[in-house]
């Protein structure tokens, strides 16, 4: 459903987008309907879009294992101040808000950037996701080798 509503990646070359998901610390299960999506572990990325990810949860005591009563509850800000990014769309599936934030070209994306613009949490509580391009493929021909 999330990954539905974040579409495809950028088409821009040579850049990925950035998925700030609050108050949740796993790749996992929107990997499994992204490709190439991991955790960034290096201090940037080269990105042309951050989406961001709030959760709504009813936090109840007895809830069995992968329930939607299993998150942690955020708060999608009004903005986020990343520099080289605009607004672009605002958008609710179920319990999630999904915010996107696009550039017209490729910006350098750093922790220390998105850490800056947050003010309802804080990047160690939050996973930073990238989606790098698909690699190129080449297709080989008879006279190519």
């Amino acid at each position: 459903m999330v990954a539905h509503v974040l579409g495809p990646p950028p088409k821009l070359p040579g850049a990925g987008r950035a998925i700030l998901i609050q108050h949740y610390r796993d790749l996992l299960p929107l990997s499994l309907y992204l490709p190439h999506l991991t955790v960034l572990r290096s201090p940037s990325a080269t990105v042309s879009r951050l989406d961001i990810i709030s959760i709504r949860s009813p936090q109840q005591p007895l809830c069995w294992w992968g329930a939607a009563c299993n998150l942690i509850p955020s708060q999608m800000q009004r903005s986020y101040d990343v520099p080289g990014f605009h607004f672009a769309w605002l958008r609710r599936a179920r319990q999630f808000t999904i915010m996107q934030l696009v550039s017209d070209h490729p910006v350098l994306l750093t922790r220390v950037a998105v850490s800056a613009a947050l003010t309802t949490t804080s990047l160690r509580r939050d996973v930073l996701l990238i989606q790098r391009p698909a690699p190129e493929t080449r297709v080989r021909t008879a006279s190519s080798g």
